[in-house]
């Protein structure tokens, strides 16, 4: 059914603003949408596949018969209404069946539209399988431990000395040739672990490579821990931390609070008012500057935008310095300070890390290639991979174009490109090349895939990401119900602020679900979790999860929750009536109408 009553009045969902679907779609969870023929509940299905409708809970054909009919007649009352046609009149034949136009049109202002599949790829030919070659005996080890390389990560991994770049696909098994080759050096090579160093972006990476590396033949844990892997900031941090205790103490890490709070007095004093100026933005400009090594005395302002940052900026370092602060980025360009202005621990470390390789290089920045410069040194055993394609990080500085000069940077160095992709389907592949070749500054290189599907990629049309979230989760509802299994679904997201509504959704649905990221979840922020935990415990006052996301908020000791479970017992009460019974409060804490649980929930 497309007409059910709603608001007092009959509502077709193909004659109502598009804008209004997800409001409708939440009203008839609430009950508040009924059917036209019998007043009943009615829901409403919104998926990917097909366009929305009104459906009863029970199937109630004679409803949804009558309520056929009933749009029919409304169908026909607003059909445009035809001229009689004439044999002839005064000499002139009329047209035939010439409309005379409604005055009211039927017209949606947004519609439907179907899903569309992609199949504008070229049929699928599978490349040839991995080469056999046994002629290297570690290469017969490293398949027998289950670790088979084609061809062209197999010369990677042997390039061991001397600038190596890997043009390393999406899926083309970069972190298996990355831990490969560390182990071709370390086992066969001979390299001390000292004199490596494997560079990554996140830490997850980081720890995904020292997983995988325990898989190979020789590494043991204590070769592990003498392998430098990391990300830059707790490899060159570490580096701070030992030369300079005093100066770089974590004590001394502005929390992202205290960076806002820096600038948003800066800003007070320009008359910047926060509801108006992006502070949060101008942060973001800051660390770009910072990141390119420009200090605040050499920022050229291009508008008045870049202006206002540019004094904000003097004043961060000023009231950062004043207090012997530093944050996340004077990591990176305090060490570069460091090594720049003492050569003798410089030519320690270039010594010391001997063969540097540097995960995702299409993402590193001024500052971090800097570094990366300085310790390759005079050596020049540098390996970096990375794929100009999956460069998503120029916001906060990063430059695809190292990576693309790099062979103009290192003339004598070699270019392998793993062009195989032993991850997605001939489809996927095959529709991410087409997109991506319009990228006209792009390296040269063509994906592909080792196994096709039948299966191909589509598009859906939602209005929103709130109608986005309904409609992915009811085709996730939907195919579970058919036998599938939640954990065979993915879905991947821009940013966390577009995660929200699938959130929510998911949570409703009671669909189980888990979060896989480096971040911070929006709903596991101490601001968030406490906010949630008010709400927990006020609909369900014995929450012991709750109560302990609670204790801060209530300016009280995570230790105390042990003596609040107590009280509980003694005083035969819920957790949240047992904060009434607490001894030893602050004056602040301790109202006159009961304490803290009093002031916090109304009682």
């Amino acid at each position: 059914m497309q007409t059910a009553f709603y608001q007092h009045k009959l509502t077709n969902l193909m004659t109502t603003d598009r804008s209004e679907w997800q409001r409708i779609y939440q009203a008839c969870k609430r009950g508040e949408v009924t059917c036209a023929h019998c007043q009943e509940p009615v829901r409403m299905h919104m998926s990917i596949n097909k366009a929305p409708y009104f459906d009863h809970p029970k199937s109630l054909f004679d409803c949804a018969k009558q309520v056929q009919k009933l749009e029919q007649t409304r169908v026909n009352k607003d059909q445009p209404k035809t001229e009689a046609v004439g044999t002839n009149v005064g000499g002139f034949i009329l047209p035939k069946g010439r409309s005379i136009e409604s005055t009211s049109s039927t017209e949606p202002v947004l519609s439907w539209k179907d899903p569309e599949h992609i199949r504008a790829f070229p049929d699928f030919t599978k490349s040839a399988p991995p080469s056999k070659d046994h002629s290297d005996s570690y290469r017969i080890v490293l398949e027998q431990s289950g670790v088979i390389l084609d061809s062209a990560q197999w010369q990677a991994v042997i390039k061991t000395e001397g600038p190596l770049q890997l043009v390393a696909g999406a899926g083309s098994g970069k972190t298996r040739v990355l831990t490969s080759r560390a182990a071709y050096m370390l086992n066969h090579v001979g390299i001390p672990p000292e004199q490596m160093i494997l560079v990554t972006f996140t830490a997850k990476a980081a720890r995904e490579m020292k997983e995988r590396m325990q898989i190979y033949p020789g590494i043991n844990k204590p070769t592990l821990r003498k392998l430098m892997i990391g990300t830059f900031h707790s490899i060159f941090y570490k580096m701070l931390i030992h030369h300079e205790p005093e100066k770089w103490d974590s004590r001394y890490l502005l929390k992202e609070w205290q960076r806002s709070q820096i600038i948003k007095e800066a800003g007070r004093e320009m008359g910047l008012e926060e509801k108006e100026f992006a502070f949060d933005q101008a942060l973001t400009q800051i660390s770009l500057w910072k990141n390119h090594l420009v200090s605040p005395e050499q920022v050229k302002p291009a508008d008045v935008w870049e202006e206002r940052c540019s004094y904000l900026y003097s004043r961060y370092e000023e009231t950062r310095k004043n207090r012997s602060a530093f944050d996340f980025d004077d990591m990176l360009t305090g060490c570069y300070d460091l090594l720049v202005h003492n050569d003798t621990l410089l030519k320690r470390y270039q010594t010391r890390f001997s063969y540097v390789s540097v995960d995702e290089f299409q993402d590193i920045n001024k500052i971090q290639f800097k570094l990366i410069q300085l310790l390759c040194e005079p050596q020049r055993n540098l390996c970096v991979v990375g794929d100009d394609d999956q460069s998503i990080y120029a916001f906060r500085g990063s430059d695809p174009e190292y990576l693309r000069s790099f062979s103009s940077l290192y003339p004598e160095g070699q270019t392998i490109i793993l062009d195989q992709n032993y991850r997605s389907t001939h489809p996927i592949v095959s529709l991410a090349n087409n997109v991506v070749t319009s990228n006209k500054k792009r390296m040269s290189k063509q994906l592909e895939a080792q196994t096709t599907s039948d299966t191909v990629p589509f598009l859906f049309f939602p209005y929103d990401e709130e109608e986005e979230a309904t409609m992915i989760v009811t085709d996730i509802k939907e195919r579970i119900e058919q036998g599938a299994s939640p954990s065979e679904f993915a879905i991947l997201y821009r940013t966390n602020v577009h995660s929200m509504a699938l959130f929510e959704r998911l949570i409703q649905s009671s669909i189980p679900f888990v979060v896989e990221q480096d971040g911070e979840s929006f709903y596991k922020r101490k601001v968030v979790k406490k906010a949630l935990a008010y709400l927990r415990i006020s609909q369900h006052p014995d929450d012991t999860d709750a109560m302990s996301d609670l204790i801060g908020a209530l300016f009280l000791k995570q230790e105390r929750l042990t003596e609040i479970k107590r009280l509980s017992i003694m005083q035969d009460c819920s957790l949240l009536d047992a904060l009434k019974h607490l001894d030893g409060l602050k004056p602040f804490q301790a109202k006159k109408d009961g304490g803290p649980a009093s002031s916090m929930f109304g009682y």
